[in-house]
């Protein structure tokens, strides 16, 4: 019995290392656009509110969300601002039209149509102007009257 527990305590040791190895991974780097986002997929209207944060980036990054509907439109709202730096934002079922979002100027787009199509994705991307950007934060609601 004396053997047995140091074995246990070695599995436990070992266990508890490969946990704090392995928990870092499971974090989105830090120049990715992490979103959450909350609503009711039994809605009509597939009403979205979804926020949205990246911590810092130089380089154009973006996200995406998927849109759940048999609609091929869907009715954008986003707020989004920066604490440092600027960036153009595009929304890329919309080719041609973007936008400019720096720090003390955030950027509020209100009720933007977006075709969304059969692909039923609605992409985000934001592209530093020149340097580096920090502190995306925002929102992006949308639904598909």
């Amino acid at each position: 019995m004396r053997f047995t527990q140091p074995r246990a305590r070695a599995r436990r040791l070992v266990a508890a290392l490969l946990a704090a190895a392995l928990l870092p991974a499971c974090a989105p780097p830090g120049d990715a656009i992490v979103s959450q986002c909350e609503g009711s997929a039994l809605s009509v209207a597939d009403d979205w509110r979804c926020t949205v944060k990246a911590d810092r980036f130089d380089h154009p990054t973006s996200v995406t969300f998927t849109i759940e509907s048999s609609r091929t439109r869907a009715t954008v709202d986003a707020q989004l601002a920066v604490a440092a730096g600027t960036a153009r934002v595009t929304i890329d079922q919309l080719p041609g039209s973007s936008w400019t979002v720096t720090a003390g100027t955030p950027l509020a787009l209100s009720s933007v149509d977006v075709p969304i199509g059969q692909t039923k994705r609605l992409t985000f991307t934001v592209t530093p102007s020149s340097g580096v950007v920090e502190g995306l934060s925002g929102t992006v609601n949308y639904k598909t009257p």
